[in-house]
């Protein structure tokens, strides 16, 4: 029914922005058995991530919840599974946040349950002490996450507001930073903030399993693309520029002062 109600909504079982992902990333081709050892993992990380709050999914079980939430999480994890496993992983485990509330919820339920009611203070300190254990982790992610967005979201960000013109489109697949630094138009090749763009990947990227650079060249002609701002890593996981140079394009370092940055700039012409 979830999965009924999502396609007459939206026309996808994934939610808007995980759909468009989907076409991107393409691994709904993959093989079953990478598929699974993939969405394990990024199960295992967000609960490890969770911390004691975990103990609510184990919790909820002993619950009037446990049919609700076990119909529920089924559903979820078997649609990723078929269309996109790794989307799991995306954006510190963001997708799976929607678990939150059952984790919660059991957790309350779980100790107001009477045959548990008279340990709930010991219940609740002893959660309390494994949730002060976690803390020195977590703000260390947290630091690592800022330094990371002030050392290359930042600096991209701003090469980009002081030496391209307002007039130049750009290319990109993260919108965040640079969105609020400049007035370029910027176009998303995954197709979350440009839905063109989303589009073309459903018949090119996912169709041949995203290798396809049909894709990056269809989007880049049709907004008349000057600039790519692309992160290195997804430069070098997916070909972009390689792709764009297969398809007759001239790819340029653009940023040369910034060498050696995660973000890279590069000028595109054809």
């Amino acid at each position: 029914m979830v999965a009924i109600y999502a396609i007459i909504l939206t026309g996808n079982i994934l939610p808007n922005t995980a759909g468009a992902k989907s076409y991107f990333f393409a691994e709904s081709c993959k093989q079953l058995d990478e598929k699974i050892r993939v969405l394990n993992s990024g199960i295992g990380r967000f609960l490890s991530s969770l911390g004691v709050l975990s103990l609510g999914f184990i919790a909820i079980l002993f619950t009037r919840l446990r049919f609700v939430f076990l119909t529920f999480i089924s559903i979820f994890y078997i649609l990723y599974l078929l269309e996109f496993s790794g989307g799991i992983h995306h954006n510190n485990y963001r997708y799976q946040y929607v678990f939150y509330a059952f984790a919660i919820i059991g957790l309350i339920d779980f100790l107001s349950l009477n045959l548990v009611a008279k340990y709930s203070k010991y219940l609740s300190l002893l959660m309390l002490v494994l949730g002060l254990y976690s803390v020195p982790k977590n703000i260390h992610n947290l630091n690592t996450s800022i330094q990371f967005t002030q050392n290359e979201n930042f600096t991209v960000g701003e090469w980009v507001k002081e030496n391209i013109s307002k007039n130049d489109v750009i290319l990109i697949h993260d919108a965040g930073y640079i969105s609020t630094v400049t007035n370029s138009k910027l176009v998303d090749i995954v197709g979350l903030k440009t839905s063109y763009s989303a589009q073309v990947n459903k018949v090119t990227r996912l169709v041949n399993c995203g290798n396809d650079p049909r894709a990056i060249d269809a989007i880049a002609t049709k907004f008349n693309a000057k600039y790519f701002v692309v992160f290195g890593m997804w430069d070098d996981i997916f070909q972009l520029t390689n792709s764009l140079k297969v398809m007759g394009w001239k790819v340029e370092v653009a940023d040369k002062s910034r060498d050696g940055a995660a973000y890279r700039v590069y000028k595109i012409s054809k």
